[in-house]
């Protein structure tokens, strides 16, 4: 299937000032193996919105997601971030604007061989100069938000996937980011949880 739209918030309020949109796709495409997945994305989402992009398995929402991230390069189609048009770049600039974003991928994507405490303050540690202590302090703190107070010394492979997912969700929101993507955020957990998190 391929997903070709232009995605608007029908419940935004109109905006007469000039502000603009701090994530912004136009003519987005993206194809594999001549399989066409995105076909012609326009996308804008403001500051403080909070947008769902809902669709069958295999019609590119992941895809998306990492386009928006600068993990994937589009085919064709332009995608600003904060102001910045990807394609305009250098890796350094791509990199400032990454840890600006947080990320919770699909299969949570945690580091094997290192501990959940060291997985959620990764970014902590090589983007900002608070010392290990405070990073601590963080991380801790960020595990009590999704219900894993005191599980920072074990390894992902001692988790269940749905703890492993509510990790991923702590390292994504563990440096405060103005935008965050979700990938199906509480795929695999109990309802109970899921509404925890969604909260």
């Amino acid at each position: 299937m391929t997903v070709s739209a232009t995605i608007t918030n029908p419940h935004a309020q109109a905006d007469t000032t000039s502000v603009s949109p701090v994530i912004s796709l136009r003519g987005i495409t993206k194809s594999f193996s001549k399989r066409t997945i995105l076909g012609g994305i326009n996308l804008d989402v403001a500051e403080g919105e909070t947008l769902v992009v809902i669709g069958r398995s295999g019609t590119g929402k992941s895809v998306l997601l990492k386009i928006v991230a600068g993990l994937m390069k589009p085919d064709t189609g332009t995608v600003s971030i904060l102001g910045h048009r990807l394609d305009q770049i250098d890796r350094v600039t791509l990199m400032s604007l990454r840890v600006r974003m947080g990320y919770v991928f699909q299969s949570a994507a945690l580091f094997d061989s290192m501990t959940i405490a060291q997985n959620i303050g990764l970014g902590l540690s090589e983007a900002t100069g608070l010392n290990a202590n405070q990073i601590a302090t963080i991380v801790e703190e960020r595990l009590s938000w999704v219900g894993l107070e005191g599980q920072g010394d074990k390894l992902p492979s001692q988790l269940s996937g749905g703890m492993r997912k509510r990790v991923s969700l702590a390292r994504a929101i563990a440096m405060n980011p103005e935008i965050v993507l979700y990938d199906e955020p509480t795929t695999g957990l109990d309802p109970i949880t899921a509404e925890g998190i969604n909260d």
